[in-house]
């Protein structure tokens, strides 16, 4: 048994502590045990695994303190210990895995900081602690300086960079100290800058009140733009009545949903029209009709009016809220800066269940805890492609990656 170099367990309904034997495999390369319900903590003879270079214990119930012993691993390229219930602190010994490539510890209940040993592990280019309770200064060097900021979301104690979505480390003592020696020439060059804003502040103010004054009556009382509606009719006679012959320039751009075009309205105002295909439930004919986009429309369209299948991509995340949660993007609760997604966003990840539509599984549902992972995986799919800077949110071709493996976890528990 000692020579056996691959053990694949993954995706059955294993239950109690993983037994000790699996320990004693010095050979072993993979060993993957994801998916299952496996309990209790992990022992120190986890550091035997000398020759490992794949550890995988995802998707289970293990409880406890991460071994030290674990940080021993040179050989070890990849480690999974995702959605479980370990506790205390990541271990400073990890700065030890220098072959380690990928490393997701996201979904526990993992406290303490991030160890700035990790800063050493030159190959680690996938890196995820989300949604545990981490605090402290992100480490800002080695791999850390390109990881994005999913790696990190739902940390509340986090601080460091910006690119990073956290807030802003206060300055430590060492710091402040330092800074009093050069403190009295910043007073020096603020006070000359003080006096130089000052006056050109004075001159523009003086320019702004004699170029206000010149102002004619007629541009000062222009109409306030209010909320409009819309008729059918009238989107017909602004795109030509939807003819994509008659449509040309006006193409703004499509994607997997549709298409967005321009049209102009009878006063001369200019729209963004999309142009979807749906087919009613009650007849089989395929019917051509516009629909608001208000809640799928991604922020760069709105502020730049740019289209591209990042745009498609936001669109598709929002879908797959309002299919989970049972709730539009655009329901009248939304106000202000309140929308479908920071709405699950200030809910994930201790509520869960309050997110997601109470049709959707029940209390008493067969497999419910392995069924609110999945919901839970595509929860948090959904909020990677709804990311509001474009170049952050997911490819299709990696979504429907990654729904295809929560479908096969998913089918498991039927």
């Amino acid at each position: 048994m000692t020579s056996i170099r691959e053990v694949s367990l993954d995706s059955n309904n294993f239950t109690a502590i993983i037994p000790s034997s699996l320990w004693t495999l010095k050979d072993i390369l993979k060993l993957n045990l994801s998916s299952n319900f496996f309990n209790g903590s992990l022992p120190l003879e986890v550091g035997n695994l000398k020759a490992a270079i794949l550890l995988d214990l995802s998707w289970n119930q293990i409880s406890g303190n991460i071994p030290s012993t674990l940080g021993s691993l040179q050989r070890l390229t990849q480690l999974f210990l995702a959605h479980n219930r370990i506790e205390g602190s990541i271990p400073e010994t990890f700065g030890g895995l220098k072959s380690l490539e990928v490393l997701d510890l996201s979904y526990n209940n993992l406290s303490g900081v991030i160890q700035k040993s990790l800063e050493a592990l030159k190959y680690l280019h996938s890196f995820n602690v989300s949604f545990n309770r981490l605090h402290g200064e992100i480490p800002n060097e080695g791999p850390f300086v390109h990881l994005p900021y999913q790696s990190f979301m739902s940390n509340e104690g986090l601080c460091g960079n910006s690119q990073h979505h956290v807030p802003t480390c206060p300055s430590n003592s060492k710091n402040r100290s330092s800074s009093k020696k050069r403190r009295l020439m910043w007073i020096v060059l603020a006070s000359s800058l003080i006096l130089v804003i000052v006056l050109a502040s004075a001159i523009v103010f003086i320019l702004m009140r004699c170029r206000r004054k010149a102002v004619n009556a007629e541009d000062e009382s222009l109409p306030e733009v209010a909320p409009q509606r819309i008729s059918y009719y009238d989107l017909q006679r602004a795109t030509q009545g939807f003819d994509g012959n008659n449509f040309g320039n006006n193409l703004l751009g499509s994607g997997s949903f549709g298409s967005v075009y321009k049209g102009t309205l009878a006063d001369g105002m200019i729209v963004a029209v999309k142009v979807s295909m749906y087919r009613w439930k009650e007849e089989s004919i395929a019917h051509t009709t516009t629909f608001a986009t208000i809640g799928y429309i991604a922020p760069e369209y709105g502020m730049e009016g740019l289209v591209s299948k990042r745009s498609d991509v936001y669109s598709y995340g929002i879908m797959l809220l309002e299919t989970f949660t049972k709730k539009k993007s655009n329901d009248e609760m939304f106000v202000g800066d309140l929308n479908l997604r920071s709405c699950v966003h200030n809910l994930l990840p201790d509520e869960l269940d309050q997110i997601i539509d109470a049709d959707l599984l029940t209390v008493d549902e067969e497999n419910l805890s392995r069924k609110m992972q999945c919901v839970a995986s595509i929860i948090e799919l959904a909020m990677n492609c709804t990311a509001n800077i474009p170049v952050e949110r997911m490819n299709m071709i990696d979504v429907v990656a990654a729904l295809k493996k929560i479908k096969q976890k998913l089918s498991s528990c039927y």
